[in-house]
């Protein structure tokens, strides 16, 4: 029988409410300037140099992912694991290979793609701008997948405040400032161009890698005492080795990779099915809608980040109530957010989109209310992809967004026939198929269920969640 980890309730309640609390305030402020960023673009490029704009970002977005290779959720789910068993000398090996291999596949990853932007994207985007614009690129992708694996080690250390302003996604808070900033600086000294917004896309990461390096590096954590191999304890479901390895890294991270390059080919999908086979307008409005669609899911985002390192944790301990628990909050917490946004939304979605972005992405008003259902409906069946990954069952939520993937070989035909909403519908469907799947797969291969729960019982006790109160109920420490 695996033995049983000392665990403290309280202080895991605590971890979820404050790490909410900085990914909700980091993210929030990001998404802010996001949509301020893309807003002052569309309306300050030229259209054919925004949907140029619109189109690199995707090619970084997938280049990042690859350059990570997996590693970036791999560092967090390690660090946690090892550091919940008292192995901390397992936890900062694990992040010196992740790093070590991270910087090889980064380099190479995004010189493969810079070189094939170099002689390629005109064929395939019929943009010769980008071509024009390869080293930046590359550059970007480099400093991009670098930095999101430095956010995951944030995390991996329940450090959730460095992770949310420093790094992560689109680079975190402090990149999108400089970036804002950058913007309103060139604008009021030249015109904006795609190979300036380029350049400033990937300079603006530059000063934040830099910071969270040296943070990281003077921050890490060092126990006064590290534990003999006679009492560190491990786990059987766990499989953690008793000195961590690159082989074992490896192995590991790339069925990781294989389902983050898979998933963010999801979200990036109608972007570049717009790209190769629609009109420059179709491109910056589904762009337009696509961001304002993500605001619903925001929150299981941010939630599902705050958790990551809690799942891991758990799951070492073999707590599966507790677990259970924490994801059915998140849950719940991001669908009584989200049902009003998407409310407003429905409602407001043409107006909204020609007040941010322009008069003509009214047009995706529509798009924009059944992207929102979509959204709603992966908030109620909550983080799944988190849970899998954060347990091991990487694979098995790969295999799902591969069995969804062929309706998105609808798209071109859907874009070309029906335009817009066409290839919103297919979009929708394929995402919808490949989270219910996900959510199958975690109550059959977990035995918990991550769905919200509305009923009284449960929203009361969210009510003493917020207040400070214990969440997770009272629980025996017990260590066999």
């Amino acid at each position: 029988m695996s033995p049983k980890l000392e665990k403290s309730p309280t202080s895991i309640s605590n971890r979820l409410r404050w790490g909410s609390l900085w990914i909700v305030f980091g993210r929030a402020l990001a998404m802010v300037l996001v949509f301020a960023n893309l807003a002052l673009l569309a309306k300050l490029m030229p259209e054919p140099e925004f949907s140029a704009y619109v189109v690199t970002i995707s090619i970084v977005s997938l280049a990042s992912v690859a350059a990570m290779f997996g590693l970036n959720y791999l560092v967090c789910k390690l660090i946690a694991a090892y550091r919940a068993v008292g192995d901390h000398s397992n936890a900062l090996r694990s992040a010196r290979i992740v790093f070590g291999i991270g910087l090889i596949t980064s380099v190479l990853i995004s010189s493969v793609v810079a070189t094939g932007c170099y002689f390629q994207a005109e064929v395939w985007f019929h943009r010769p701008m980008i071509s024009n614009m390869w080293s930046w690129i590359g550059l970007w992708i480099l400093l991009l997948a670098i930095g999101q694996i430095i956010a995951e080690v944030f995390r991996g250390l329940h450090n959730l405040f460095a992770a949310a302003i420093l790094a992560g996604v689109s680079g975190g808070l402090f990149a999108n400032a400089i970036f804002f900033l950058g913007i309103v600086w060139v604008y009021f000294q030249s015109e904006l161009t795609y190979q300036i917004v380029i350049q400033m896309a990937a300079l603006s990461f530059v000063l934040p890698l830099v910071v969270s390096g040296a943070w990281l590096i003077l921050c890490w954590p060092r126990p006064e005492g590290e534990p003999t191999p006679d009492t560190k304890i491990r786990p059987e479901h766990l499989k953690l080795p008793q000195r961590i390895e690159v082989k074992s890294v490896l192995a590991e991270a790339f069925p990781i990779m294989l389902l983050s390059f898979v998933a963010l080919g999801f979200d990036r999908a109608g972007q570049l099915i717009a790209g190769g086979f629609g009109t420059e307008d179709q491109v910056a409005v589904f762009e337009g809608t696509w961001q304002l669609a993500f605001i619903p899911i925001v929150p299981l985002t941010m939630l599902g980040l705050a958790i990551a390192s809690s799942v891991s944790e758990l799951h070492a301990q073999q707590d599966k109530q507790t677990l259970e628990r924490i994801i059915k909050v998140s849950s719940t917490i991001s669908l009584i957010v989200a049902i009003p946004i998407v409310f407003m939304l429905t409602i407001m979605g043409g107006p909204l989109l020609a007040l941010i972005f322009g008069s003509s992405f009214s047009v995706g008003w529509s798009a924009l209310i059944v992207l929102c259902i979509i959204q709603l409906m992966r908030n109620w069946m909550g983080p799944c992809d988190v849970l899998l990954v954060m347990t091991g069952h990487q694979i098995e939520a790969f295999v799902c967004f591969v069995i969804a993937s062929p309706l998105l070989l609808l798209g071109p035909w859907s874009v070309h026939e029906f335009g817009l909403m066409g290839l919103t519908s297919v979009i929708a469907m394929a995402i919808l198929v490949s989270r219910i799947l996900q959510y199958f797969v975690v109550v059959r291969k977990l035995g918990v269920s991550p769905h919200a729960e509305l009923n009284y019982a449960f929203l009361k006790s969210l009510v003493q969640f917020s207040r400070g109160t214990q969440l997770l109920g009272k629980q025996k420490q017990k260590v066999s």
